[in-house]
Formats: C-alpha cells, sequence, structure tokens
C-alpha cells in the first residue's frame, strides 16, 4: 500500500516535469530586433537652415512578420510619420534621403509593439575663426 502511493505521487511529479519541460521548449523566444541608421548624426552651417544626407538604414528582427518604420520629428510637434512597411520580413536596408533642422528618431513596430528605436541627430556646426590677435606674441 505504502509502495503503491509513493509510485503514484512519483508518477504525478514526473508527469509535471515532463509538462512543463514541453511547454518550456515549445515556447516562442522573445520579439527581439536591431535597427541602425548611418550616418547617425548629422551637421548643418550657416546659411542653410537644415540638414541634408543620405542615411543607410538596416534592421534585423528574430521573426518573420509585417513591420513599418516610422520616424518621430523632437521638435514641438512630435510629428510621427510612416516611412516603410514590409511585409513577412525578417531583415531589410533602406537607402534615403534626409532632411531636417531637428533631430528624428526612427521607431521599428510590428504592429503596436515598438522593437527597435534609433536617433539622427542634427546639430548646427559653427566654423571656429582662426583670427590673428595682434597682442599675441605666439
Amino acid at each position: 500500500m505504502y509502495f503503491s502511493k509513493f509510485l503514484k505521487i512519483t508518477l504525478s511529479a514526473l508527469l509535471v516535469c515532463v509538462a512543463w519541460f514541453e511547454n518550456s521548449v515549445a515556447s516562442k523566444p522573445e520579439h527581439t530586433a536591431t535597427l541602425k541608421i548611418l550616418p547617425d548624426r548629422c551637421g548643418y552651417s550657416e546659411p542653410s537652415e537644415f540638414c541634408e544626407a543620405k542615411l543607410t538604414l538596416r534592421w534585423v528582427t528574430n521573426r518573420f512578420s509585417n513591420y513599418c518604420l516610422y520616424a518621430k520629428s523632437t521638435d514641438k510637434s512630435q510629428k510621427i510619420t510612416l516611412v516603410k512597411c514590409w511585409e513577412n520580413r525578417s531583415k531589410a536596408r533602406l537607402d534615403m534621403d534626409f532632411k531636417s533642422a531637428v533631430s528624428v528618431y526612427y521607431v521599428l513596430k510590428a504592429g503596436e509593439k515598438i522593437l527597435a528605436e534609433t536617433k539622427v541627430t542634427v546639430a548646427k556646426v559653427t566654423r571656429r575663426l582662426n583670427r590673428r590677435r595682434p597682442w599675441r606674441l605666439f
């Protein structure tokens, strides 16, 4: 009698362990992505009021799915625009023209889930003038 109870408990524990193991192996890995953009900095100088550049954007995910890339302005408007969408892809490359007076975030989404984000920083470049100062000896 004691042996049969022990056997039932052992078998029950074994079944629970097997079920847990199958569930953990069968679960999908977390949806991850990387998003890179080059160049990630853009400078402009007067008289221009904005930066212009050719950007190369690359993204890679660990799943085939539908993805969309959005651009989000960093000015007061926080304007979000759709750049491009891809169907049933796990990676892509996009060459695009960039023209902006403010920094821009690029966001890769799968549905409503944000997978990756990167930023193109825009800055005004000032020239440093080397003026000769008559009072300096060296």
